[in-house]
């Protein structure tokens, strides 16, 4: 996060992304086999992750990595995506995609 806060004082563009979570959530169901992962509970973890996430980010106090967006994505899912497969679930691998070019199209002045 002390990487984050200087390269926002030095006006970089700044992103947290959690990979893996796809792993995450087969390891949740390998000790615990009653669960089911579907959409909504992948959608569960993500809201569960940004609350841990976000609670971590305010107790730093450094100053505006509060306004760093943060994503949580499975890198296996967005290679699909990238491939233009639709994964059976997914985490914000879309919303990532989107932010990352914007981003780009911004840093180039054509957005």
């Amino acid at each position: 996060m002390k990487l984050a806060a200087e390269s926002l004082a030095r006006k970089q563009p700044v992103l947290f992304v959690r990979s893996r979570c796809d792993i995450d959530l087969d390891n949740n169901k390998k000790i615990d086999n009653t669960v089911v992962i579907t959409q909504k509970t992948a959608d569960d973890f993500v809201e569960k992750m940004l609350v841990s996430f976000e609670k971590e980010i305010n107790e730093s106090k450094l100053e505006n990595v509060n306004l760093v967006k943060t994503f949580f994505i499975s890198s296996i899912f967005l290679a699909e995506r990238l491939n233009g497969e639709v994964p059976t679930y997914s985490f914000q691998e879309k919303e990532f995609l989107t932010e990352i070019k914007t981003a780009i199209a911004t840093l180039r002045g054509k957005f």
